[in-house]
């Protein structure tokens, strides 16, 4: 039975900009979901991970640096595809994907259930003129 979650080892980063907190992978980052797809997210992909407003950093849980970091940068990535090559996902699979991989690394029911939801609320402002959002 092949692994699912984040293959090790987990990548390092480097700050990019102390100003706004983005940082690059050193490594490529693996996810294998539940269902066998494997996701490789490059060296080299500058992340913010979750884009929590500093507000709400010191509430356990919501600290966009805290243990919803990978799925974060998973996600980032994702979105950066805009439903193209090579998943070819709409934005509900990777908000569903995000929600899966933080299950896989231990974020609480209620803290991944307000994450995603605020994903599903707002992600999609960025880029709604994108034919991939739904």
């Amino acid at each position: 039975m092949m692994k699912t979650g984040f293959l090790e080892p987990l990548p390092g980063f480097r700050w990019m900009s102390y100003k706004d907190g983005r940082q690059t992978l050193i490594d490529s980052l693996v996810y294998v979901s539940r269902g066998g797809e494997r996701f490789e997210v490059p060296a080299g992909f500058v992340t913010d991970y979750a884009s929590v407003p500093s507000l709400f950093w010191n509430i356990p849980g919501f600290d966009p640096y805290g243990p919803a970091k990978f799925p974060a940068v998973l996600h980032d990535w994702l979105y950066s595809l805009r439903g193209g090559e090579p998943h070819e996902k709409k934005r509900e699979e990777c908000d569903a994907l995000f929600l899966e991989a933080m299950q896989s690394v231990g974020v609480g029911w209620l803290h991944r259930r307000i994450i995603w939801a605020a994903v599903r609320l707002c992600g999609g402002l960025w880029s709604m003129s994108q034919p991939w959002v739904k």
